[in-house]
């Protein structure tokens, strides 16, 4: 079968050139076709489907390729712009281009791939299609100009870009000119861009690439090389530059031609674009440039977009640090490596312990300990977050139901347990706390689920969602409360039964200070609506004393506790015959 009838396989079923099981038609296209061809897991980043075709590429068997995912098949210097690929654009554009694979004997090998989203036995996941490169160059032809000019805009494509990008950077090592000391490139994509496709359609999408592209030509002259190398990417290389901050300047030009409103399918839409730069440096190759600038791009997109940001190599420190974490993860809770220790939180006056907040922690084998403030925010991006969170509420809730069956005049302690933003997409988070409860045998009145202020304020489903875990039987608390922006007039309405006071309040109160007063208003606030309200951060007496004088009934911090491990919990409920933590308590693990 050829190239176009590949193609047309994604009209044939919906846009989706894989087959679906109930295609025998298309599934027959894609085990028989003779050009290598499998579908990967966007979540897991597993092999979900591979033709013969494609083992015969990889040269493995079918065992041995779905013993690996689609990370390491990829050279390591490709695999910070692949994961980049994966989070931010693969589940909505088409994408064609050349990338560099490696084979299961080690080898690598280029091929020429055009990969499509779909859905997959109800999996998010994407298609595959390979081009031996040295064959499909045999086949160009007449074709050659398409292989190098994108046909929507008409600028030189990323084949065409990277070779001229090259170009330059030998010219410099041959010491022609200085060459290295003038030369810049800026990588530019439109944000948001997924959404114009998603409301107006692929079509509007294609109108505002080509009216970008002519705002942006406008700007740049015949030392400007302008060339689209993704969905929404544009590529800027400059040879020659008199002074380092030319860049800046092109840069907010750009920016501001291209920021504005654009018709599109005859509505007004506004659009901004954000910008990575990198300068020249004698050591780097054509791909490594485009792969600082798609790093430095990120920085700036995640910094609140409409923006540029300057390559250093601290970014490219940074991004291999994620990538190494990330992997690490992944095999963490398999290793059963992560932790859950435990804060006791207090009744302030009568220091008797009402409860625990677990707190995870990750064992590392290497690092030792390390702190959820280090590998939390990596887990969420890559989406490993919702299997870590999992384990950790089974985990914390058969401690808990473990203690009040081995302790029954401890019966009414309850467990706190924190939700991420994240799990609000999983559609089986409710479902799944049921499930736990029903496991464990934990009742439901002794678990808190606790979610920040700005998390709850922040996403459309969090809400209702907590209502119906609410409905369960489960406490509500809401976390770092102070630092968010809920309306103190819709409080009320919101599924919360406890506030917690964060704790950058607690640790600026003096005795006559500002935030002695908002701490004040908190407490009588909550007082009001009926919930309980805990302290975070309590480190010394005089912030106690001062929260107890304002009439709030419970805390946590290091006046009384450190999180601890749970067999030092289990010497403390065992030791002191009840929880009365009237002194400062430092809970440390037993010598080794």
């Amino acid at each position: 079968m050829d190239y176009t009838v590949i193609r047309n396989i994604g009209a044939f079923s919906g846009g989706a050139i894989a087959p679906r099981e109930d295609d025998a038609f298309a599934r027959d296209l894609f085990h028989e076709n003779a050009l290598p061809m499998w579908v990967y897991d966007l979540d897991s980043l597993r092999f979900l489907a591979a033709n013969e075709a494609a083992l015969a590429f990889f040269r493995c068997t079918r065992a041995q390729l779905f013993a690996m995912d689609v990370v390491t098949i990829r050279p390591s210097e490709a695999i910070p712009a692949f994961l980049d690929f994966v989070t931010d654009s693969a589940v909505r554009y088409a994408w064609t281009g050349t990338n560099k694979y490696r084979r299961h004997d080690g080898t690598l090998v280029d091929l020429d791939v055009t990969s499509y989203p779909l859905l997959w036995e109800g999996r998010t996941a994407r298609c595959v299609v390979g081009m031996d490169s040295a064959a499909r160059r045999r086949d160009a032809g007449s074709s050659r100009h398409t292989s190098l000019y994108d046909s929507l805009t008409g600028l030189p494509g990323r084949p065409l870009f990277v070779d001229r990008l090259a170009h330059t950077i030998r010219r410099g090592r041959r010491g022609q000119q200085d060459v290295r000391s003038h030369f810049y490139v800026l990588l530019l994509d439109l944000d948001r861009f997924g959404n114009i496709n998603d409301s107006l359609g692929f079509a509007a999408g294609d109108e505002l690439l080509t009216a970008a592209a002519r705002r942006l030509r406008t700007i740049l002259g015949p030392a400007h090389t302008l060339a689209r190398i993704g969905a929404d990417e544009f590529a800027v290389l400059v040879e020659e530059s008199d002074r380092p901050d030319d860049a800046l300047v092109l840069t907010e030009s750009l920016l501001a031609v291209l920021t504005g409103t654009y018709t599109l399918d005859g509505q007004e839409v506004t659009v901004t674009g954000s910008v990575g730069i990198v300068h020249a440096d004698r050591e780097e190759t054509a791909e490594g440039y485009l792969r600082n600038a798609t790093i430095a791009l990120r920085r700036a997109k995640q910094r609140g977009k409409g923006r540029y940001e300057v390559f250093d190599t601290g970014m490219h420190e940074r991004v291999v640090r994620f990538v190494r974490m990330e992997n690490e993860l992944r095999h963490a809770l398999e290793r059963n490596e992560f932790r859950v220790h435990y804060q006791p939180i207090v009744g302030l006056t009568s220091g008797t312990t009402v409860g625990f907040e677990a707190l995870v922690r990750w064992q590392h084998p290497e690092r030792g300990l390390v702190p959820p403030a280090e590998f939390i925010p990596v887990a969420e991006e890559t989406g490993l977050l919702g299997g870590i969170a999992r384990w950790i509420r089974h985990e914390a809730c058969t401690q808990m139901q473990t203690w009040r069956e081995t302790h029954p005049a401890f019966r009414d302690l309850t467990m706190s347990i924190n939700i991420s933003g994240s799990s609000f997409a999983d559609p089986g988070f409710v479902a799944q706390i049921s499930s736990v409860l029903g496991a464990t045998g934990l009742p439901a009145g002794n678990l808190k689920m606790e979610i920040t202020e700005s998390v709850m304020m922040s996403n459309v489903d969090a809400i209702p969602t907590l209502h119906r875990v609410r409905d369960l039987g489960v406490h509500i608390g809401m976390d770092d409360f102070g630092t968010g922006y809920s309306s103190l007039s819709y409080l009320h309405r919101l599924p919360v039964d406890t506030l917690k006071v964060d704790r950058s309040f607690i640790w600026n109160m003096g005795a006559a200070g500002e935030n002695v007063e908002i701490v004040r208003a908190i407490v009588r606030l909550g007082q009001t609506l009926g919930m309980d309200v805990v302290a975070e951060g309590i480190e010394t007496g005089m912030q106690r004393e001062l929260l107890a004088a304002m009439g709030c009934e419970l805390g946590q911090g290091y006046l009384f506790a450190r999180p601890a491990p749970p067999d030092a919990v289990e010497r403390l409920l065992t030791g002191m015959g009840g929880l009365h933590l009237t002194n400062p308590l430092v809970l440390t693990p037993p010598a080794a």
